[in-house]
């Protein structure tokens, strides 16, 4: 007779093998596929390597899984790609860049502006692409010709890379609304600032040596 080794891992004759009872249970609850303690029944067609849920409560049943997770399933994970559901059960993958993912744990927009690059300060704000925009209001006396000139907050790229407006900011003038052109003549304009020409809208007379108040926007390339 054969020897074999019994659960109590002794060789011996099949005679003598000790079995215990926990294991004599199992031998004796198995029966057809389908119907012992601890089977599986699943589908009678199924896909090599799909998911599948348990179907009930029993833990014995399982089923094809449909819907959202059906939809992922089939997509090809690759690098920088995020997956979307394009429809209630169709998925597909769409770009999700190194610098996008940079930005999805700032709390607001005004995080996502900084780190997109945006800066800003006191009168002026560069935004992502470079562009450089301004606001501000100078106040002084102009020259002998009625020239004024005043300082940008934060420079320009250069002379040539901004369009500026200004305007008179005074409500009332004693001699009568001015009229606010920008002034091209050396120095001006500079990449820090620029200079207005101020006349008197009424005589065209320049508004010479007297007190101004210049409000004025800016906008064009950062430095």
């Amino acid at each position: 007779m054969t020897p074999i080794k019994d659960p109590n891992m002794q060789w011996g004759p099949m005679r003598s093998m000790t079995v215990m009872p926990g294991y004599w249970r199992l031998l004796a609850r198995k029966g057809t596929d389908g119907t012992g303690t601890g089977d599986v029944v699943g589908p009678a067609v199924a896909v090599d390597n799909f998911p599948v849920a348990f179907e009930g409560t029993t833990g014995k049943l399982i089923k094809v899984i449909t819907g959202a997770i059906a939809a992922l399933h089939p997509l090809a994970p690759a690098a920088n790609k995020l997956p979307y559901f394009s429809a209630e059960d169709t998925a597909a993958l769409a770009d999700l860049t190194a610098f996008a993912r940079t930005i999805l744990d700032d709390a607001n927009g005004a995080a996502m502006f900084a780190t997109m690059g945006a800066t800003s300060g006191t009168g002026w704000v560069k935004l992502p692409n470079g562009k450089l925009f301004q606001r501000g209001t100078s106040v002084g006396t102009t020259t002998a010709t009625g020239d004024f000139g005043m300082l940008f907050p934060t420079a320009f790229a250069s002379a040539s890379a901004y369009n500026v407006v200004a305007w008179s900011g005074d409500s009332a003038v004693g001699s009568g609304n001015l009229l606010v052109t920008q002034l091209r003549s050396s120095p001006w304009p500079q990449a820090a600032g620029f200079a207005v020409h101020v006349v008197s809208a009424n005589t065209g007379a320049n508004f010479a040596n007297q007190g101004v108040r210049i409000d004025w926007v800016a906008f064009g390339d950062a430095p």
